[in-house]
């Protein structure tokens, strides 16, 4: 199996189902958005929730991280957008709120940040594409050209390209130069209903689109040409995305999600373009949101169900390239090769005899592609540490509860009653007779109750009790029921046993010796009865 997904864990905070996944530049965050109207942003060391960002009035629709690469304590910049009609720029390493952007006057569908980080496009269902400065939040230019609302929008990797491809609510995609902020290409003949989703792959040469007719398009975007078609889902493409990780010679794997189900394409396999269906998420909840670790080792995916699941990847790029592919249009393809080298010509010559014309890109972010680490491995640990910590707790909270229930004055009053109860039916009935032994005799056997009394009180305080104080104060369960075994003594199966003393188990027939508190009692009862009847001791 060239692709195959194992889930890790799962993180549960949002109200509402999710609605966008985005692991952050270095692979060692998640931010994730919500109907719920709020965004998380999520520590996979830890996996817990280190921020919640609250603004936006509305479902938030969208997220994308600022590139950039992220040090230890540094995240960069992050996008949302919401029905709202607003963009929320937020520090990824406070939280706070940096700006509030209001370039659109319908709902905000999808963000973009481009490759140097100095550009944001966001898409809205107003028909625009608008830009801004990333730094200042200033609107610089608003794209139009479609003929109904866009529903998202996203820059090619590539630094310094400046193209955007954004796709529309009549099937329709464009490319735009937004160094000259005009449409260069348009994309149609792919879909026959609305594109939710757009992407390109990691080296810059496909464009894949998704729509709302279950459908997937794989486009050359040099020529404009429609490589192939794909019926990806049983219900709409909410959302799809590139493999990051590819090999020099092989063409880039898509990953997609809708109906109830996430999965893994290969555009131009002969046959079986499906190389994997993961289906990890509750029956009938749709799977709305994707996102790959830049590494390509971790899988995130959200549904209705308001969960994000998280599942370690392994892609077999090997097995991937030895996959026999279908013939692609070569002639078009280099005709369209063609004409693109000398479009861009011809664009950075206007570039350069015109210094005020397109938008100027300052404080170039440089991207690492090297991820430092594994990202799936680092998920993989965290759930190791909250799983003994669970054990952890566990074990401590089990024995507090057995101190609880040891320590109960009433719980030991009543074992007292019942094992003196017991002790005093097994002894077998002292002689009748008449006048004062008799009635010693009746006096010697309360003696004998109440000197045993006594020393069970004693015991009972002195060494169970201490031996349950000495549990209080060890982390270890196992080594605290040791220490009090050996100290004292434990409650098993009702009975109290203790070591090194005069008391045994009701099922041990080992004597108790001339030390045993059995042995001490019937010296002292005997002696009571011996004066009660007017014989000499024989030690006097």
């Amino acid at each position: 199996m060239s692709v195959s997904a194992e889930k890790q864990t799962h993180l549960s905070g949002h109200k509402w189902h999710i609605s966008e996944l985005e692991f952050s530049p270095g692979g060692l965050h998640l931010a994730s958005s919500s109907w719920d109207k709020t965004v998380r942003i999520w520590d996979l060391s830890t996996l817990e929730s280190v921020f919640v960002l609250r603004h936006h009035r509305s479902p938030v629709t969208c997220l994308s991280w600022q590139p950039g690469v992220e040090t230890a304590g540094c995240l960069g910049v992050l996008a949302s957008g919401s029905a709202d009609s607003t963009v929320a720029l937020w520090s990824g390493e406070t939280g706070k709120l940096l700006q509030s952007l209001s370039p659109h006057t319908g709902w905000v569908l999808g963000t973009s940040f481009s490759s140097n980080g100095t550009l944001l496009a966001s898409a809205a269902w107003d028909k625009t594409v608008c830009l801004s400065d990333a730094r200042t939040g200033q609107m610089l230019q608003k794209l139009t050209g479609h003929s109904t609302g866009v529903w998202t929008c996203a820059f090619q990797t590539s630094i310094g390209s400046g193209l955007l491809c954004s796709g529309a609510d009549d099937g329709s995609l464009k490319i735009w130069d937004t160094r000259i902020a005009s449409s260069v290409m348009s994309l149609v003949g792919g879909h026959e209903d609305s594109v939710k989703c757009c992407a390109w792959s990691p080296d810059g040469g496909y464009i894949a689109s998704g729509a709302t007719d279950s459908k997937i398009s794989l486009w050359e975007p040099r020529s404009g040409t429609l490589l192939i078609k794909i019926r990806g889902h049983e219900d709409a493409v909410n959302k799809l995305q590139f493999y990051p990780v590819i090999s020099s010679k092989s063409v880039p794997l898509i990953f997609s999600v809708g109906d109830n189900s996430c999965r893994a394409w290969h555009p131009l396999r002969k046959r079986g373009k499906q190389l994997q269906m993961i289906k990890q998420h509750r029956v009938g909840s749709e799977v709305e949101a994707l996102s790959l670790s830049p590494d390509g080792t971790l899988l995130a995916t959200g549904a209705r169900d308001k969960d994000i699941i998280l599942s370690s990847l392994d892609v077999s790029l090997t097995e991937v390239d030895a996959l026999p592919i279908e013939d692609q249009n070569e002639a078009a393809i280099n005709y369209g090769a063609t004409l693109w080298k000398k479009y861009t010509r011809k664009v950075m010559q206007r570039m350069l005899s015109e210094p005020g014309a397109g938008i100027d890109d300052k404080n170039d972010f440089s991207q690492s592609s090297n991820n430092p680490k594994n990202t799936a491995s680092l998920v993989g640990r965290a759930v190791n540490r909250t799983e003994s910590k669970a054990k952890e707790n566990f074990a401590k909270e089990a024995v507090i509860h057995v101190n609880k229930v040891d320590k109960d004055p009433q719980s030991d009053g009543k074992l007292r009653e019942q094992r003196a109860r017991l002790r005093k039916s097994s002894r077998p009935d002292p002689p009748l007779s008449n006048g004062p032994v008799n009635n010693s005799a009746h006096e010697i056997d309360e003696v004998r109750q109440q000197l045993r009394h006594v020393k069970l009180d004693n015991h009972i305080q002195n060494g169970v009790m201490n031996g349950h104080q000495h549990a209080d104060t060890n982390d270890n369960f196992s080594h605290s029921n040791s220490c009090d075994k050996g100290q004292a003594g434990i409650y098993e199966n009702g009975e109290l046993s203790p070591k090194r003393n005069g008391y045994h188990s009701h099922g041990d027939s080992s004597s108790t010796g001339s030390s045993s508190y059995f042995g001490d009692i019937e010296d002292v009862a005997k002696e009571m009865y011996d004066l009660a009847n007017g014989g000499r001791d024989a030690r006097l």
